[in-house]
């Protein structure tokens, strides 16, 4: 099946691997002409209008009132809930309360269509922590693509190992990015018997600049973008190469 990957979900399973930062990267790194839009579905609430000093609307609450209409245009939705970053990054944020987003993101999950993007557009959406049966878990079904995002230390990867059945049970197109650490890929894979899409360096000073808090004028040498657009290359990818896409160096 070589279907388009026009909508990406990042999750974590527990702690605090980065979700949300990596999510930003990614789409500030998006490889293909194609105009990748963040769309926070965090139901315990988002990050990035804090981090940017972005007005509480439009974002995630336009697009959930979107998906409660009758009958929605699902494939433009998204993109009258969007606001640009300096540098031309789209972003629909999510309220900071968990209390609003947690009610945005259960709308959401009735009806995820919204979050396709029309032609010529990714979104790549950050649901934070999966539980089963929950409303990310719904979201990330519902994808063309999910990204489990997971500290490379011996308690994440259990945990990590122990869930990839049932994920794997719902979700067409899942593949893992690592973060930090020094296990092996080939081990991981091996181990977890999912594919690792992207190594993903530890980097503050990337995670710095994507949050506004410092300038760079080499900001897309840093590593975080790095790793980010090494993610993004395969996630494109996934496309051609069915439902697993190969676990690259």
């Amino acid at each position: 099946m070589n279907t388009p990957v026009r909508t990406i979900v990042l999750f974590s399973l527990s702690g605090a691997p980065g979700v949300s930062t990596l999510a930003l990267a990614v789409a500030a790194a998006w490889p293909t002409q194609e105009r990748a839009v963040l769309v926070e579905a965090d139901a315990s609430g988002g990050d990035v209008a804090a981090w940017r000093h972005l007005p509480a609307s439009p974002g995630l609450v336009e697009l959930a009132a979107a998906a409660r209409a009758p009958d929605p245009d699902d494939d433009g939705v998204l993109a009258g809930c969007v606001q640009v970053l300096p540098g031309g990054l789209g972003v629909c944020p999510a309220p900071a309360s968990a209390d609003r987003a947690a009610g945005a993101v259960a709308l959401l999950a009735g009806r995820p269509a919204v979050l396709t993007p029309p032609e010529g557009m990714v979104a790549v959406v950050d649901v934070g922590r999966l539980a089963p049966r929950s409303a990310a878990a719904r979201l990330a079904a519902a994808a063309d693509a999910a990204v489990l995002v997971v500290a490379d230390d011996t308690a994440h990867l259990k945990r990590a190992r122990d869930a990839l059945p049932g994920l794997r049970a719902g979700i067409g197109r899942l593949g893992l990015a690592v973060v930090g650490g020094t296990h092996p890929r080939a081990q991981i894979v091996e181990a977890l018997e999912t594919p690792v899409w992207a190594r993903i360096p530890t980097d503050p000073r990337g995670a710095a600049f994507l949050r506004g808090e410092s300038g760079s004028r080499r900001a897309g040498r840093r590593p975080l973008l790095a790793g980010a657009r090494r993610l993004a290359q395969t996630l494109t990818a996934t496309a051609a190469v069915g439902e697993q896409a190969v676990s690259t160096p």
